[in-house]
């Protein structure tokens, strides 16, 4: 369920989830290009927020999750999957660098976490120890980092 907070929203977990699970799926058009309100599920595709006309023009759920440096979600493909269990009522969160390799809108976090980077641009632009450390990241963005890729990706 989608909750008011002040000036913004955020997911909630209707029911517990356990570690692993599937919390949603992140349906909507695919495009090729990142957007502000799009989540890359793929290394050159991105599946968008935009209002579904199935659905009376609203939009997806997933639209209004939240970034968190310390996140209890990961996005697997097209599925977004807890990372420890979820408690009914808890803020359902991922972490937009283990997601996007380059973002179209990159922000000032204020997640308040321990670890928080500060400022979330992308997996491109985190350094290397800290992509050492994200061995759960989005296994198109750890594609997208391959140096063979990034080769092809300079060729072009």
């Amino acid at each position: 369920m989608v909750a008011s907070r002040g000036d913004q929203f955020a997911v909630m977990a209707r029911r517990n989830v356990p570690a692993g699970g599937l919390v949603m799926r992140l349906d909507g058009p695919l495009v090729d290009k990142p957007g502000r309100y799009t989540v890359q599920v793929d290394v050159d595709m991105h599946v968008d927020a935009e209002p579904d006309p199935e659905h009376e023009g609203r939009y997806p759920l997933w639209r209004f999750l939240n970034h968190a440096c310390a996140p209890n979600c990961r996005v697997v493909g097209r599925a977004l999957r807890a990372i420890a269990a979820i408690k009914k009522g808890d803020e359902i969160t991922f972490d937009y660098d283990a997601t996007e390799y380059d973002m179209a809108s990159p922000f000032r976090c204020l997640c308040g976490a321990p670890a928080c980077r500060g400022t979330i641009r992308g997996y491109r632009h985190l350094k290397p120890a800290m992509r050492a450390a994200m061995t759960w990241a989005a296994p198109h963005v750890l594609e997208a980092a391959a140096p063979r890729r990034l080769a092809a990706v300079a060729r072009r």
